[in-house]
């Protein structure tokens, strides 16, 4: 909650990073309207990474051309935290390194992998808290996003917190049930007012 509160107090700086660049922008809980879409959720992803300083950041970017291969966006949400796979049971850390073409595969034990996932972070969690960041999560490939999603929803006592921002796609939509979900809406010209 404490990481929560302080997110939603970035919404004042977010509106002096309108200022900053000149234009309309808007007061309060909205957000500046000329962003699209995608750069309102990154905008905000990268508010909360910034309030992370004291945390380990994971964090991926669904791309569209790599949507179709499999664990492409876990790869790049794990890169970093690769020297934690020595921590995990044997069998976890093989399929996980399996995954991602850090040895050979055997299988594709996509529950094995998720669990190694969520071992992994909280690994990293018993050192210092982690926030987990995808953005475009649209376009993550179904293992990656299976995985993540596996995680997210047995986090419990870690300290943990998982943050995706997904655009609202008819070709691909981001499904994650059980999740909180926020969406941020464009505003109407006549909710603009100057800064």
């Amino acid at each position: 909650m404490r990481f929560a509160r302080a997110l939603r107090a970035r919404r004042g700086a977010r509106r002096d990073w309108g200022a900053a660049r000149g234009g309309a922008c808007l007061t309060g809980r909205r957000a500046r309207s000329a962003w699209r879409a995608r750069d309102r959720q990154t905008a905000l992803l990268q508010d909360a990474r910034e309030l992370a300083a004291d945390m380990v950041v994971l964090s991926a970017r669904g791309v569209e051309s790599e949507a179709e291969l499999p664990f492409a966006g876990l790869h790049q949400f794990i890169r970093p935290a690769l020297n934690v796979l020595e921590l995990l049971p044997k069998p976890q850390s093989a399929a996980l390194e399996g995954a991602l073409g850090l040895a050979k595969r055997r299988g594709d034990d996509r529950f094995l992998i998720s669990v190694a996932c969520l071992t992994l972070m909280s690994e990293l969690a018993a050192q210092r808290p982690v926030l987990c960041l995808v953005d475009d999560a649209q376009w993550l490939d179904v293992p990656s996003a299976d995985a993540l999603l596996f995680a997210a929803h047995r986090l419990t006592a870690e300290r943990i917190a998982m943050l995706f921002a997904a655009r609202e796609t008819e070709a691909r939509p981001f499904e994650a049930p059980g999740l909180r979900e926020v969406e941020v809406h464009e505003l109407d010209p006549s909710q603009w007012h100057p800064c």
